[in-house]
């Protein structure tokens, strides 16, 4: 819930606050949000952007934090991960993100869209973090699909899926614009986000 920077369920009908407290308001009466850590419904987040499932809770891309939060347990926290190989960007001793967006989760880890770094990183459940891919142009929305993550490149217009370390186009010419047709040809304007149809 970006206006309100809160994170909700929604089950069987039922709407329930999962986490996010009540923050200022800026002068026009508009929740700014913010950052703190604690207990869910007192918490803060400046503009949580995606959610997914991680160890035994959920991870949350707090974009405008330039974070990842956890939430377990009813408590929120900021993941503290730390670098897995050299050439990764660090604040300190843990890995600095720009602007994370997208996550998935696959085989136990989380893979999170670093966007304003052109890149995905791979987060293990022990918090060590290497790079996925990079050279990618605001990469933005994931998901996996057959071995695939498949990734919205908000900045190139076009959807991508990354097998084996390989970056292969699935659509879009990379044009900014609204057009229907073979998927090379397709135009998309700024794709964000991305999902896969198991059926």
């Amino acid at each position: 819930d970006l206006y309100n920077h809160k994170i909700w369920t929604f089950q069987n009908g039922t709407l329930e606050l999962l986490a996010g407290g009540d923050t200022a308001l800026d002068v026009n009466g508009q929740p700014v949000g913010g950052y703190h850590d604690g207990p869910a419904d007192r918490c803060s987040f400046k503009l949580p952007w995606a959610v997914a499932p991680f160890l035994d809770g959920w991870a949350v891309s707090d974009a405008e934090n330039h974070a990842i939060r956890y939430l377990s347990g009813g408590t929120v926290q900021t993941l503290n991960c730390s670098a897995a190989e050299t050439g990764l960007p660090t604040s300190g001793e843990a890995v600095a993100f720009s602007y994370p967006t997208g996550l998935a989760a696959g085989s136990g880890s989380l893979y999170v869209s670093d966007t304003h770094q052109g890149a995905i990183r791979k987060i293990a459940p022990d918090g060590s973090v290497t790079a996925f891919a990079s050279g990618l142009a605001e990469p933005m929305g994931l998901c996996w699909s057959d071995g695939a993550l498949y990734v919205a490149e908000t900045g190139a217009n076009r959807i991508v899926k990354i097998v084996n370390g390989e970056v292969f186009t699935v659509a879009g010419s990379g044009q900014e614009g609204l057009a229907d047709g073979p998927a090379s040809q397709a135009a998309f304007a700024f794709p964000q986000g991305v999902a896969v149809d198991q059926g």
